[in-house]
């Protein structure tokens, strides 16, 4: 279900119309929010489920996601038919996309190996750290992600008007609105660092951790 959300939001990116995208995702979120915990730990009829049940409630809030994101690129007149690849498209597409697809790879097998070592030299305490602080390290890629996905829209549609110019002044205008979500945040994060992890926990250990990993992400 995650893949053909992806898909089918990647429709709206090419047709550069994001709104839709955004409101189904809401909902979904929203609505994942909502059944997790009645999953996780049972309400009613419904058995405890534990981690078994937050993982029911994360398909279904993906199939839903899917399902209404699919009719909505339906009423737009997208055709959803099944074609026959086109293998001089598939590639040009894995050339564009292949760099991006192995930075992601890449950047997963760094967490999970900073994790051991984290874990084998700093014990559960650090590694419970470095999980808080790489979820508030995860805020600022949201931004920066979204406006990435604003920009590339933006510039494709330029690009294949092969205007050049307005292209480059639509991408600058998305990485200066993007520094400027995440700058708030950075200060955040630098300055009071111990206040933010103590949403998150009260063990001193982690907080002490956290704090000074969170002033060493802010910073970068």
């Amino acid at each position: 279900p995650l893949a053909v959300a992806g898909a089918a939001a990647s429709g709206f990116k090419a047709i550069g119309e994001m709104r839709p995208v955004f409101l189904i995702m809401l909902a979904t979120v929203v609505l994942n929010a909502v059944v997790d915990p009645v999953m996780i730990r049972g309400f009613g009829p419904i058995p405890r489920l534990g981690s078994v049940g937050a993982a029911h409630a994360t398909n279904l809030a993906a199939t839903l996601a899917a399902v209404f994101t699919l009719l909505a690129l339906k009423r737009r007149g997208i055709p959803l038919r099944p074609q026959p690849p086109d293998w001089k498209a598939l590639r040009r597409l894995f050339a564009i996309g292949a760099p991006i697809t192995f930075s992601g790879i890449t950047l997963s097998m760094v967490y999970l190996a900073t994790g051991h070592i984290v874990s084998l030299y700093g014990g559960a305490a650090a590694l419970g750290a470095m999980g808080i602080a790489l979820k508030l390290e995860q805020c600022a890629f949201v931004f920066c992600e979204g406006y990435g996905i604003g920009a590339a829209t933006i510039v494709g549609q330029w690009l294949g008007h092969g205007k050049v110019q307005p292209a480059r002044k639509a991408a600058a205008a998305a990485y200066r609105s993007a520094l400027l979500c995440v700058i708030p945040g950075m200060i955040l994060l630098c300055f009071f660092p111990t206040a933010v992890v103590r949403i998150f926990t009260s063990d001193p250990t982690i907080v002490s951790v956290s704090a000074s990993m969170l002033r060493v992400v802010a910073a970068v």
